[in-house]
């Protein structure tokens, strides 16, 4: 909303300021969402937050955190769009692009094939239907899923048919601390996104974490 104040000239050429269609200093605020309540009563009992946690509640909370809560909010009904999602060629692309390096790095019978922050698992889908013609190459990759949100993991099972054998099958995994080794191909399309880094603030000499309270 815009508004605008008008001046005009008043008793003894005292300039007078119309201020009655400026936005009102105290305006209306939403109602508390529980996501909200959550974080002030977090903040009530332990004091301060850093972003991380506060960054790391608004994106993940198991109720109430935007990965989480919310089941569409990738597509062009969504939030966003990505670009497996617009075009089936990016992932397709990406699947043979992963052929080529396994096929330079000597063709190994085995090799994890990694991606972080996979949506709704688009990518993998069109990776693996555009390397059905390489069946080498498919029986050597495990294909592990690194996601946070529950919502997001049954999706990604659905369009890759994922399953918990981590042998030479699609593999659905949450924890990033669970990446396998030998280092795997890896595709993060949108993983900053989801992450909850820390912020700094420098002060001096040194620098502290920059926090969260509530008023």
């Amino acid at each position: 909303a815009t508004a605008t104040a008008t001046a005009g000239a008043g008793v003894d050429g005292i300039i007078e300021i119309d201020r009655s269609g400026l936005v009102s200093a105290n305006p209306v605020l939403p109602p508390e969402n529980p996501l909200e309540a959550d974080l002030k009563a977090v903040i009530g009992a332990v004091g301060p937050i850093t972003v991380a946690t506060f960054m790391s509640h608004a994106l993940q909370h198991p109720a109430h955190g935007y990965y989480t809560s919310q089941s569409t909010q990738i597509g062009q009904r969504g939030d966003f769009v990505t670009a497996p999602e617009i075009s089936q060629l990016f992932g397709e692309l990406i699947g043979v692009w992963c052929v080529s390096v396994w096929t330079q790095l000597g063709a190994p019978a085995s090799i994890n094939v990694v991606e972080m922050g996979g949506g709704k698992g688009t990518l993998m889908a069109d990776l693996l239907r555009a390397t059905e013609n390489f069946p080498a190459f498919r029986d050597a990759i495990s294909l592990h899923l690194v996601e946070t949100s529950h919502e997001l993991r049954k999706k990604q099972a659905e369009a890759v048919g994922a399953t918990e054998v981590p042998t030479k099958r699609p593999l659905l995994q949450k924890p990033l601390g669970g990446v396998p080794v030998p280092p795997p191909m890896s595709g993060l399309p949108e993983t900053a996104d989801g992450m909850t880094d820390e912020q700094l603030r420098a002060h001096l000499a040194s620098a502290h974490d920059a926090e969260v309270a509530a008023n």
